[in-house]
């Protein structure tokens, strides 16, 4: 077994894991704002030709991404207007609701904890507690 694939997939992972972190702490968009845009981004990538390159060398380092995510939108589109059935596309449908389910779940109550939810005040100090 070589273990290069292992150190790539790793190496790959870690640079899109920072990519997608620097894009949330500079942008300072929510959480389901920053995976639909990866989502979107794997679809362009894909679009472009550049994922089969990609995953070629970085294999599991890209599949377990989100940005994989638009590359099995981008061929559930592909082939809905290429056949025009919607029932070989079942899995992607699967896949893209779960995604967006997940993030809107795990999102959802961040944006609003870091937003809109409002600090309590201590009676007996009169100082903000924080959320």
């Amino acid at each position: 077994m070589n273990i290069m694939i292992f150190v790539k997939a790793f190496i790959l992972g870690g640079i899109l894991c920072v990519i997608g972190q620097l894009f949330y702490r500079l942008t300072k968009f929510s959480v389901p704002t920053v995976l639909s845009i990866a989502l979107a981004a794997g679809g362009l990538i894909t679009a472009s030709g550049w994922m089969t390159y990609i995953v070629g060398w970085g294999d599991a380092g890209m599949i377990l991404m989100i940005i994989d995510s638009g590359e099995a939108a981008y061929w559930w589109m592909t082939d809905i207007l290429t056949t025009g059935s919607f029932a070989s596309c079942a899995q992607h449908v699967v896949l893209l609701l779960c995604v967006f389910v997940f993030s809107a779940l795990i999102g959802g109550p961040l944006y609003y904890k870091k937003y809109f939810a409002q600090p309590a005040i201590s009676e007996e100090t009169n100082e903000k507690i924080p959320v």
